[in-house]
């Protein structure tokens, strides 16, 4: 049985683990032919700039990892529009082609699915 489920990426690619470990749970539910979306808010959006250089941070580039999601079939990747446009970042400056959601459009988003992760 297929499940729909959303992964929120809310916080910043560098300050923790959090980011991997959440795109490492993305990659197993697709690796498992679930249906996988996943929805960037608040500093979850820095996740997705161009340019980034973590390995000035001694980080791990999750850019890379982001860019894979074509091959697990993953193409619902949406960017909350308050949350880009609060941190001075249009769709230019994203180094993938993302869905622009309104925020009062995230809710109804949420309802579609039937499982929502956000750690």
């Amino acid at each position: 049985m297929t499940s729909a489920f959303l992964f929120v990426f809310s916080r910043p690619p560098h300050s923790s683990l959090h980011v991997l470990e959440m795109l490492d749970m993305t990659l197993t539910a697709a690796a498992f032919d679930q249906n996988v979306s996943l929805l960037l808010i608040d500093d979850g959006v820095y996740s997705l700039r161009v340019g980034q250089k973590p390995e000035s941070r001694e980080c791990r580039d999750v850019s890379a990892i982001f860019d894979s999601l074509e091959i697990y079939d993953i193409d619902s990747v949406y960017v909350e529009q308050e949350s880009l446009a609060g941190r001075g970042l249009w769709s230019g400056d994203l180094g993938l082609a993302v869905d622009i959601l309104p925020r009062s459009d995230v809710g109804a988003l949420m309802r579609r699915q039937t499982v929502i992760v956000n750690v």
